[in-house]
């Protein structure tokens, strides 16, 4: 008997995650796959925060399962790269999916077909986000509007004042709540327009 791997990414509704364990289980059931381990994580951003998917695979590599069962596809990769890698190397090693949601099996000719349709899908989907993207940023750059995050404005009288004192780029940087490299460019724009130092002591770091 097959041994398989069952993976949930918990939510906040935890009576989803039991019907969706309870799913699965009833498909390993009805398929004679050996239920090896369930793997929940809880629902994060990205894979390295997901310690028991990181477990999964690692167990699936060493051979302790030849099956992954999973509610959705997606419970298995938070976008279409991820999951396109992690089906090539899991059917590379011999391991089968099956995916409740998308009634995917790919242990017969007809489910490879539907997961190459899916992961096409997928592809496609992604590619159109980003040309749709970089349409936008196009449109953006010749209406004139800036990019990026918007700058922070900086107390130019609280600025000179440092530079008179003679504050360093890091003790700029903290009192304006500015980067290292904003502080020193500031400083040195500000020096320009300085004619003599300030007699007022040095600030202390």
């Amino acid at each position: 008997m097959a041994t398989a791997a069952v993976y949930v990414r918990v939510s906040t509704n935890q009576q989803e995650v039991e019907q969706q364990i309870a799913a699965c289980k009833n498909f390993c059931q009805y398929r004679q796959l050996e239920v090896g381990q369930i793997y929940q994580d809880v629902m994060s951003g990205t894979r390295a925060d997901r310690p028991a998917y990181q477990a999964m695979l690692k167990d699936l590599r060493e051979g302790k399962h030849n099956a992954v069962v999973v509610f959705r596809l997606d419970r298995l990769g938070r976008n279409s790269r991820e999951l396109i890698l992690l089906v090539d190397e899991l059917e590379r090693r011999g391991i089968h999916i099956f995916s409740l949601n998308e009634n995917l099996d790919t242990s017969t000719p007809v489910g490879k077909a539907v997961r190459d349709i899916l992961l096409i899908l997928a592809e496609l989907e992604r590619s159109q986000i980003a040309e749709a993207t970089k349409q936008r940023l196009t449109a953006l750059k010749k209406l004139g509007k800036k990019l990026g995050r918007k700058e922070i404005p900086v107390d130019q009288a609280k600025l000179q004042e440092l530079v008179v004192q003679g504050a360093s780029v890091r003790q700029i940087a903290k009192a304006l709540h500015i980067s290292t490299g904003k502080a020193a460019k500031l400083k040195r724009v500000q020096q320009k327009g300085v004619d003599k130092p300030s007699t007022a002591p040095p600030l202390t770091a």
